[in-house]
């Protein structure tokens, strides 16, 4: 795996800073065996650019001596965030629910990290 950690660690850090407002609301989003090819691609553009303001983000945070400007931070990235995945054309939840299965299934793992990779 040429990303492996690295992936999975992005992934479980954008899954802490991104919102679960569909993913919270009792429904599934998709199945795992539903996932479509062009939805694998939305994901690795989404998670790309999510994995980019993460780190913009965090270095901002640690820099942070403010606990309220701190927030305030968390809450902007989160924002961020959300938009860079919807505009890939998907939805927080199914955002999640890939992430979710990436980490379960190894061969959808494989397949992303593949993507992923230059």
């Amino acid at each position: 795996m040429k990303f492996g950690k690295l992936v999975l660690m992005g992934v479980v850090i954008g899954l802490l800073l991104v919102t679960l407002r569909e993913a919270l609301a009792g429904e599934p989003v998709m199945e795992s065996d539903e996932i479509q090819e062009e939805t694998l691609q939305q994901f690795a553009l989404a998670f790309i650019t999510v994995r980019e303001l993460n780190a913009l983000y965090r270095e901002e945070i640690e820099q942070t001596k403010e606990s309220e400007e701190a927030v305030q931070l968390r809450d902007e990235a989160r924002a961020a965030m959300t938009e860079a995945i919807e505009r890939t054309g998907l939805e927080v939840g199914e955002y999640n629910f890939i992430a979710h299965q990436m980490r379960r299934n190894p061969q959808l793992f494989m397949t992303l990290d593949e993507m992923l990779s230059p």
